[in-house]
């Protein structure tokens, strides 16, 4: 089983855009020994945006919202402000009623989750986060799972908190 198929397996997604710290690159290796040779098990893979689907008539057709995440860095520094925000849209781009539930996770396991835990809106949210300290030096993901009246998407943001 490759690296990138058992971070799949735990439920993580990585940034393609960041190169792996090396605190991450231990992290994959524990994950590597962790996996074995077991196949078969279900991928839990998820995606930030709707996937579209090719009908013979050559035109797209998107399934679900479209949920989007932005945020200023994967790399804030400790009890500095980083804002981040959540939008959700349908194919045509209308705003939708959403609800936000945003956990931090560390390997795949929830270790923290936003206060308050859920958060409603109408077509966008955001919220200025301030990380903790003692979360320096690991990585963390910022999980966010958007429920909407289309379908629910969870997106997952890699966080390396400095000092």
């Amino acid at each position: 089983m490759s690296w990138r198929a058992c971070v799949r397996r735990f439920g993580l997604i990585w940034c393609p855009h960041c190169a792996p710290s090396p605190t991450a690159a231990l992290l994959g290796l524990a994950l590597l020994a962790g996996c074995g040779g077991a196949g078969g098990g279900a991928s839990s893979a998820t995606s930030t945006h709707a996937s579209a689907a090719t009908p013979p008539g050559g035109h797209a057709v998107a399934a679900g919202p479209r949920v989007v995440l932005h945020a200023p860095t994967h790399t804030p520094r400790a009890n500095a402000p980083w804002v981040y925000s959540i939008s959700a849209h349908d194919v045509d781009g209308k705003p939708l009623r959403g609800v936000a539930r945003v956990e931090f996770t560390f390997v795949g396991q929830v270790v923290g989750r936003d206060t308050p835990f859920t958060h409603r809106f109408v077509g966008a949210y955001h919220e200025l986060l301030r990380w903790p300290a003692k979360s320096e030096g690991y990585p963390l993901a910022f999980q966010a799972t958007v429920h909407t009246s289309e379908g629910t998407r969870t997106l997952v943001y890699q966080v390396h908190v400095r000092p």
